[in-house]
C-alpha cells in the first residue's frame, strides 16, 4: 500500500520539513512517519508500524500528536482505500453464477412464482411473455408456443444464448440507472445488475434513495434502502445476498 506514494513524498521530505514546520521531528523522516501513521489507520501496532519503517516509537508516538501530519496520513490513507476497491467488471461467469442462484436454472419453463405462478419463464429467469422473447427464441431453432406450453426443452448451450441476451439488456439497464455505474466497486456493481435483471428498469428506477446513495459511492445507506423496501420482503434469500454484498463494500 505505502508504495504507491512513497517515493514521491521521500523526494520532496527537504520541503516537507522546512514548509510544514514539522523540524522537531529529528531522528526520522516525515515519509517514514506518515507510513507508521498510515499503517496504524490500518490497523498495526505502534510498535509494528515503527518496526516496519525503521523509525522509533517514541517519534511515531509524537507524531501522533500532531493533527497535520495525522490529517496528511489520513488524506493519504482515504486514497490508499478508495485504490484498493476493484472497480473492474464481474465477470461472466460471476454474473451467471449468482443470477443462476437467484433464478434457478431450468431447461423446460415453469410458472414463476414471484408472478402468482401465471408467467411461463425458462433458462435463467427469461420470461416467455415479453414481447422480445418470441422473436429470440424462434432465433435459437426452437418452436416458441412449444417451449411456452413445456412441450419442448431448451439445451444448455441454448440456455447460455438466452442468458446472455437478457444479461445484456440488464448491464444496459444498470448503467442507465446509475450515473456513475463505471466507478462504482464490482461488488455494487454485481447488486445493480442483479436488481435490475430481477425487475427491470422500470421498477428499479423507483429507488430513488437507493440510486443516490450510490452515486454518493454511501453503500452503507444503500444496503438499507434496500432492506426497507417492499421488493425486499418479496424475494427472500436473494434480498439477504444482495444486502449483504453491499453492507460488505467498504466506504471510499
Amino acid at each position: 500500500m505505502l508504495d504507491t506514494w512513497y517515493d514521491r513524498f521521500a523526494a520532496s521530505e527537504d520541503r516537507l520539513q522546512k514548509d510544514a514546520g514539522w523540524q522537531e521531528f529529528k531522528n526520522a523522516t516525515i515519509t517514514a512517519l506518515l507510513g507508521g501513521l498510515i499503517l496504524i489507520m490500518a490497523g498495526s501496532s505502534l510498535q509494528n508500524a515503527a518496526q516496519k519503517m525503521n523509525i522509533g516509537e517514541d517519534d511515531l508516538a509524537k507524531a501522533m500528536q500532531d493533527p497535520q501530519l495525522v490529517e496528511q496520513a489520513r488524506a493519504i490513507h482515504r486514497k490508499e482505500q478508495a485504490a484498493a476497491l476493484d472497480r473492474s467488471m464481474p465477470s461472466y461467469d460471476e454474473l451467471k453464477s449468482t443470477l443462476a442462484k437467484h433464478e434457478g436454472e431450468f431447461q423446460v419453463a415453469y410458472p414463476d412464482p414471484l408472478h402468482g405462478w401465471k408467467v411461463p419463464t425458462i433458462g435463467i429467469g427469461h420470461n416467455l411473455t415479453k414481447p422480445t422473447s418470441k422473436p429470440l427464441i424462434d432465433s435459437l431453432g426452437l418452436d416458441y408456443e412449444k417451449v411456452k406450453a413445456k412441450q419442448q426443452s431448451i439445451s444448455p448451450q441454448q440456455l447460455n444464448a438466452i442468458f446472455k441476451s437478457d444479461l445484456a439488456v440488464a448491464t444496459n439497464d444498470a448503467k442507465s440507472f446509475v450515473k456513475n455505474f463505471n466507478s462504482l466497486p464490482k461488488d455494487a456493481k454485481l447488486v445493480v445488475i442483479d436488481m435490475a435483471f430481477n425487475m427491470g428498469l422500470e421498477k428499479l428506477s423507483g429507488f430513488q434513495k437507493f440510486k443516490t446513495a450510490l452515486e454518493n459511492e454511501d453503500f452503507k445507506t444503500a444496503a438499507k434502502e434496500m432492506a426497507t423496501s417492499k421488493w425486499y420482503g418479496q424475494i427472500g434469500d436473494r434480498g439477504r445476498d444482495l444486502v449483504a454484498l453491499m453492507q460488505a463494500i467498504p466506504a471510499s
